[in-house]
């Protein structure tokens, strides 16, 4: 069967819509320049610690994402109650990522402006935009 379809890039987008594609019966050829799928998203382990890279790590709280863990046949890991101690790296230390309103107003991580905006949040209107990318709406709603 000939490939009808060609997909440049194996990150969650790509993958996605080949599994979706490849489910459906048709061809696809999928093609990426790097020695790892996932595209900004990877997980490592070094020196007994385990590093989550990229702009989130994944959730299944949506019913499309646990479709999509069902259709590719896998099992996803379950993060331990370890993982809720997350830290990220600015400037020479490691700080904890806020989990709450309280934590971000008093984190270093973010500037005054960010706080501020990050306290008008809740109030901005929704977007209206469906296929709106990450970008566009963190820019949209956060600055």
């Amino acid at each position: 069967m000939e490939t009808r379809t060609l997909i440049i890039g194996a990150g969650l987008t790509g993958l996605s819509t080949a599994a979706r594609l490849r489910a459906a019966g048709l061809p696809v050829c999928l093609l990426e320049r790097s020695a790892h799928v996932g595209g900004q998203i990877r997980t490592f382990r070094k020196d007994g610690f385990v590093f989550e890279t990229g702009p989130n790590t994944g959730t299944i709280a949506s019913p499309e994402v646990a479709e999509l863990f069902e259709l590719l046949g896998l099992q996803p890991e379950i993060a331990s109650p370890a993982a809720a101690n997350r830290l990220i790296w600015k400037g020479r230390s490691l700080h904890p990522l806020p989990r709450n309103l309280r934590e971000a107003i008093g984190t270093p991580l973010f500037s005054f402006r960010d706080k501020i905006r990050i306290l008008g949040e809740p109030f901005r209107a929704r977007g209206t935009e469906p296929d709106e990318t990450v970008g566009a709406m963190t820019r949209r709603r956060l600055g």
